[in-house]
């Protein structure tokens, strides 16, 4: 069965336009200047410090048989409670995620409404993470969304930043770093790794099967997001507690939206600096700050 798009096979391109390459380049050098001055900051530091804690936790999970004698070993658990948090972080944020998918019905439609349109010769759709309780035929006018949980990977990563080099030390200091290190990994990873797919998927169809490069708009997340009930307590609380849930969600609307600017600033880039060369220049992510609709659908 023939592609929708075949019938516009003359307009295709074989590899993204200029300005896509130019954009490209420019969140490289974006890229390339946040991660300097991260390091500058001391993030690698951290991340460093993290696996040798990692280590030594794995240490006192050997010595839980003589656990207190670990207690009265502080030259022991201390390096071990960033390792520890670490482990927290992730085990809650995995906790958080699977109670997320059965509270929103046991999926989360990541594509949406994101049918492919031909524009200047590429293919462009809107990346979409919908409520699965909405009905298909209604998702058009659905508050878009999608990617958000890279923006709270980068926003926890922040916070551990400054947590492990602008405070004191001490056991609960280092357990916090590695927590918010972890907290929103486990999420962050499944975003990066849908995106890889999507970049491969690309490379391939359009090298092999001549469908031409893809545009895709990951829309902000910002109302009422579902999905932003796996980042923290408060969080899920605003999104699935009873009582005054118009007046929750307004104030999970604005946090949301800082979470989605982080994410449309710096995730968004990141992912493209690996995305766009290992697609062969066949597939990058537009930036979309304060998109707030959804091309229409062309009606069957």
């Amino acid at each position: 069965m023939a592609h929708p798009l075949e019938a516009n096979i003359g307009e295709r391109r074989r590899f993204l336009p200029p300005r896509d390459i130019l954009l490209w380049g420019g969140e490289f050098i974006g890229v390339g200047a946040a991660l300097w001055a991260a390091r500058e900051l001391g993030l690698g530091q951290t991340y460093v410090d993290l696996m040798q804690s990692l280590a030594h936790a794995g240490m006192v999970a050997e010595s839980l048989n003589h656990l207190r004698e670990t207690i009265q070993n502080p030259e022991m658990l201390k390096p071990a409670a960033m390792g520890i948090g670490f482990v927290a972080g992730v085990v809650t944020d995995v906790i958080y995620s699977g109670e997320t998918l059965v509270l929103l019905n046991g999926r989360i439609r990541l594509t949406g409404t994101g049918e492919y349109r031909l524009i200047d010769g590429v293919r462009e759709r809107d990346e979409e993470c919908v409520d699965a309780r909405i009905e298909r035929s209604q998702q058009h006018a659905v508050e878009p969304g999608a990617g958000q949980m890279g923006g709270a990977f980068i926003m926890n990563n922040a916070l551990a930043l400054g947590i492990h080099n602008l405070t004191g030390k001490g056991l609960i200091q280092d357990f916090l770093t590695g927590y918010f290190v972890g907290r929103t990994l486990p999420t962050a990873l499944v975003t990066a790794g849908k995106t890889t797919y999507s970049a491969l998927r690309t490379a391939v169809e359009s090298h092999i099967t001549g469908l031409g490069p893809v545009r895709e708009n990951k829309l902000p997340h910002d109302h009422g997001c579902g999905w932003s009930g796996t980042e923290n307590v408060l969080k899920h609380w605003l999104k699935f507690s009873e009582g005054l849930h118009e007046q929750k969600v307004k104030i999970l609307d604005a946090w949301n939206r800082v979470d989605a600017f982080v994410n449309t600033a710096v995730w968004e880039p990141l992912l493209n600096v690996f995305e766009f060369p290992l697609s062969a220049g066949t597939y990058i992510i537009s930036p979309n700050f304060d998109t707030v609709f959804i091309h229409e659908l062309p009606h069957t």
